[in-house]
């Protein structure tokens, strides 16, 4: 971890008097400063939560690569693999307790091949394999997963953990893992008052009426999912759905909201929206915008406007790139920082950044303020959104699609061929279009999503996959793609063909985006009915809103 060093002070000998005592005075009024300032140190400036940070671990960490699996096998290790993120709290809570523990770096350094992942960079494995973050796997000597868990463990525990995995690691026999496919299975395009049934049941079975939001453990802000709420109330005129958005912003207000310098934390651990993880992260921010001006605008509730407004400032003022263009990945947690005043601020550091530009957190933000400045009627925030293009124009779009971010660390390789990127990178590019008129950014739309055709569209099934990487040594051998089939992306991956071919009139787009939904309408459909009430905070809903919203657009017209 980065340790701050402070210089130590010593007392300077005169043979003046006079200067003596001033000399001695000043040492006084330094050490007070020093105190005072390591104090505030020990009280605010808590080490972010930085996953960079590996580097300077005891543990011999890698890089996920192909290499890292053949030297497994080669020794007959078991892979140990940690899966973190530059925000998460736990994580650095993890870094600095067990994986700092001598004798955990002792037994991995001498028994295992360490594994090193930030889950933000590599969106594949975190799709893949991650339930809750840090996220801690164990691979065998082959390559088979043996164990996994998420959360932190005491040293003596991740000890005790590791030795019992290498067992059943070396025990394990060689067998290929299950083969990844898609699982949504074909359904004609239902009519769309069966499909709103199911939803609605959805809705009232997990909403929860007392505090607002979804489920009854954490709470999400879910953005697009309050913005597709009000996209029914719209359409419906049904006041439940008006008062489902205005409950949970409410909760939000009261738990997730930084009152002093906009912007909202990724999660509350408690059902009331209490104790937040303080994370704030671009893209979360950037979905909330829609759902909060068109609240106030409904509702006549200026509080939601204003926060609207500190949060759109939050997002320019601190996660903006003024000299390159687009977004920052996140701000940090730090829950003291956070319960300080204006006032109390002044004198404290802000939390770091973590400065990466993450491909679809950029896009996020991008569709949140463009969709925001329609609302209010308003050309807000039109050079962050254009120049923002610009930057992902430029430094992202390659002729294989765009990378998954652009990042100032160099750390280690982003990815291409990942659905996820390229579907939001889309998105974007075709509302920028549509509400600019640029050329430049139809012709940067219209290569991401030829390319997601050419690349990652099995015309077969009628379903996009999630990666097809041509960078075989960022993985393990047979892992060059990934055939499963995101429900979410693929919702995002249709909107953005429907938006561009019902403004173009392109027949060919509209039917490629019609046969994904009759893939995807009958999966929606199942995973909506398949939530457990107590557990579900609302992600099943969030991961067919593109979907959902895909659909009410084919319908709209068709």
């Amino acid at each position: 971890m980065d340790i701050e060093y402070w210089p130590d002070m010593r007392d300077v000998n005169s043979e003046n008097y006079f200067l003596k005592i001033k000399s001695r005075l000043a040492v006084l009024i330094i050490t007070g400063i020093s105190a005072f300032l390591i104090f505030s140190a020990f009280l605010f400036s808590v080490p972010a939560a930085n996953p960079h940070t590996h580097s300077k671990s005891m543990i011999r960490y890698r890089e996920y690569s192909r290499w890292a699996f053949e030297a497994a096998s080669r020794e007959n290790k078991p892979v140990l693999m940690v899966m973190s993120a530059v925000w998460c709290s736990w994580c650095a809570k993890y870094n600095r307790g067990a994986l700092s523990d001598s004798n955990v770096i002792n037994y991995l350094n001498n028994y295992f091949i360490s594994v090193f992942v930030d889950i933000d960079r590599r969106v594949d494995l975190k799709r893949k394999y991650v339930r809750g973050i840090p996220t801690t796997v164990v691979f065998s000597p082959k390559g088979n997963v043996v164990r996994s868990f998420s959360g932190v463990l005491k040293g003596k525990d991740l000890l005790w953990f590791l030795k019992k995995a290498r067992k059943e690691a070396l025990r394990a026999v060689s067998a290929p893992e299950k083969a990844m496919t898609a699982s949504a299975g074909a359904t004609e395009i239902l009519n769309r008052k069966e499909l709103l049934r199911e939803v609605d049941e959805y809705l009232e079975k997990f909403f929860d009426k007392r505090y607002g939001g979804f489920g009854e453990v954490k709470k999400f802000p879910r953005g697009w999912v309050l913005a597709y709420l009000m996209d029914r109330y719209d359409r419906d005129r049904n006041k439940r759905h008006l008062e489902m958005v205005l409950k949970t912003i409410e909760g939000m207000l009261g738990g997730l909201y930084d009152p002093v310098e906009g912007g909202f934390f990724r999660y509350a651990t408690k059902r009331n929206w209490g104790a937040p993880r303080t994370e704030k992260i671009s893209a979360v921010n950037g979905a909330l915008l829609p759902a909060l001006y068109r609240a106030s605008s409904v509702s006549g509730n200026r509080r939601y406007r204003r926060a609207g407004s500190r949060t759109a400032k939050f997002i320019i003022d601190r996660l903006y790139d003024r000299k390159a263009g687009g977004f920052f990945g996140s701000q940090s947690a730090r829950g003291k920082y956070y319960k300080l005043d204006a006032a109390g601020r002044k004198n404290v550091p802000p939390p770091p950044l973590n400065r990466t530009k993450y491909t679809a957190w950029n896009a996020q933000v991008v569709l949140g303020l463009i969709e925001a400045a329609r609302i209010i009627r308003s050309s807000h925030w039109k050079e962050e959104i254009l120049r923002t293009m610009d930057f992902m124009r430029r430094d992202l779009l390659t002729d294989e699609g765009v990378w998954n971010e652009e990042s100032s660390r160099n750390r280690s390789a982003p990815l291409l061929g990942q659905l996820e990127s390229n579907s939001w990178a889309a998105l974007a590019f075709v509302e920028a279009y549509i509400a600019y008129g640029r050329a430049e950014d139809h012709l940067a739309a219209r290569r991401i999503i030829e390319y997601s055709i050419r690349w990652l569209f099995d015309r077969q099934s009628g379903i996009f996959i999630e990666w097809r990487n041509p960078q075989p040594e960022l993985l393990r051998r047979g892992e060059d793609i990934s055939t499963e089939a995101p429900i979410d992306l693929n919702g995002v991956m249709a909107l953005a063909l429907l938006r561009l071919g019902r403004h173009e009139r392109d027949g060919r787009y509209i039917g490629i985006a019609k046969r994904v939904l009759n893939k995807f309408i009958g999966k929606a459909i199942k995973d909506l009915r398949a939530g457990d009430a107590w557990d579900d905070d609302g992600r099943i809903l969030a991961r067919v809103i593109f979907v959902l919203r895909a659909y009410d657009l084919f319908l709209e017209r068709a």
